[in-house]
């Protein structure tokens, strides 16, 4: 019997659990699996989907995008569709989902990306509401799950899936695309870090920038290498202008290519100075490659790096902190590789694609067993 497997999603824009889920799709694909994806955002994911041969909705208000003609045209089209398992992912998507799932009695799959205390207030009321509708939750950390029970108070419902990169292959496809550090400007002697993700305000780029800059001053061979696209972008230009970080033999280099495989082999560090983060897969990738990486964390436990062992974790919005980190992963060249092999070993034993996928096409096909037919 195959199962039809209806996937809700705030956004197909460029993100990590974005990349998640298509990659979840494309694996599911093989198995007994009808899969349609409902989304709300529209972004590049969407014609990547629709290259698997994968139908794809967008769902949207007439006057707000989540008014009343929204969760109208949620529930008709669920309806319609009766799916045996609806998974929903992203805040907004979560919520509707949840609602509507249950006065459909469809199971539905509510996957849990940040940390709840990094939501605020309002989106932690709504989700107090909703939750509960879940017929299983999906943390992608321990420690989003922990967060998760302490908030809400719903073991039974809770089950633990990390989110996984396909190791093997982003060693294959870094090698493919493997780009040439003197296009950028960089020589041997040169000491990258490297960072990769969107340019949007919540990554703190702004604090990279001034990090790095501080860090200069004791490392003057050192260049940054930002990966990525973004609202940010223009604003970020202007303070590495000011700060004579740009110019005739710049410091800092913007790039836009995606994806960004080929760019990690010239990185020496990578940097992730995010305010609120999941289990970022760009830091996965990185670690996987055996590059040793800084990270922020509000939080007292970063979800993925053990400070000290497989990464360096300091707090968030401290660009001070970052430069001293930097100054001594900068000349302890041994300290790096073996951070960087600590967090190699990592990867594959925590964080695999295939234990991700093996988990999700589990639960998926439980939990349409007890499906209620519409």
């Amino acid at each position: 019997m195959r199962i039809k497997l209806v996937h809700f999603t705030s956004s197909l824009k460029i993100g990590g659990a974005e990349t998640t889920l298509y990659y979840l799709v494309e694996q599911l694909a093989y198995e007994n699996f009808d899969q349609i994806v409902l989304y709300v955002h529209d972004g590049p994911y969407r014609e990547r989907l629709q290259k698997l041969g994968i139908p794809c909705h967008q769902i949207s208000g007439s006057f707000f995008r989540y008014d009343l003609f929204f969760f109208g045209r949620l529930y008709r089209l669920l309806k319609k569709l009766q799916p045996d398992c609806l998974h929903t992912l992203l805040w907004s998507a979560n919520n509707a989902g949840r609602v509507v799932a249950r006065l459909l009695g469809i199971p539905v799959v509510s996957v849990m990306h940040n940390n709840v205390e990094q939501d605020g207030l309002l989106r932690n009321m709504l989700d107090w509401c909703t939750i509960r509708a879940a017929t299983r939750l999906v943390a992608v950390s321990d420690e989003v799950a922990q967060g998760v029970l302490q908030k809400y108070r719903v073991e039974s419902a809770l089950k633990v899936i990390k989110n996984g990169v396909d190791y093997d292959e982003i060693g294959k496809k870094s090698s493919q695309l493997r780009k040439n550090r003197y296009a950028f400007g960089f020589s041997h002697e040169h000491l990258v870090i490297g960072t990769v993700g969107r340019l949007e305000p919540v990554k703190r780029y702004d604090l990279l920038l001034e990090g790095f800059a501080a860090f200069l001053e004791h490392v003057p061979h050192a260049r940054l290498l930002i990966v990525g696209s973004g609202s940010q972008e223009s604003l970020l230009r202007d303070q590495a202008e000011k700060r004579g970080l740009l110019g005739a033999d710049p410091h800092v280099r913007f790039v836009h290519d995606s994806p960004a495989y080929g760019y990690y082999p010239i990185m020496d560090i990578f940097v992730q100075t995010s305010d609120k983060e999941g289990i970022s897969l760009a830091l996965l990738e990185a670690m996987s490659l055996g590059l040793a990486c800084v990270v922020t964390h509000a939080g007292t436990r970063h979800p993925v790096i053990t400070h000290a062992v497989d990464g360096m974790v300091i707090q968030s919005g401290n660009p001070a902190e970052l430069a001293e980190i930097l100054a001594v992963l900068g000349v302890n060249q041994q300290l790096r590789k073996e951070l960087g092999a600590c967090a190699q070993k990592k990867v594959q034993q925590e964080f695999s694609q295939r234990a991700m996928h093996a988990a999700y096409s589990h639960l998926f096909a439980n939990l349409a067993l007890c499906r209620v037919k519409i």
